[in-house]
């Protein structure tokens, strides 16, 4: 195993893009938004179908 240097960091932290970092979690935002926006309509769409369906379905009956 090798001996670091006694003038050498064990580790040097990179700096902090900040700029980077905002632009990642918006992008992350609107992946959540998304995602949530879907299911919206996919939940909308499906009760609309039970209820449609089981309209039409009754009045053959």
């Amino acid at each position: 195993m090798a001996n670091p240097k006694k003038d050498e960091p064990i580790f040097v932290e990179p700096p902090f893009d900040k700029k980077g970092y905002l632009k990642y979690e918006r992008e992350r935002a609107k992946a959540i938004i998304f995602v949530f926006l879907i299911g919206l309509v996919v939940g909308i769409l499906s009760a609309f179908l039970k209820y449609t369906v089981s309209g039409i379905l009754a009045s053959f009956c």
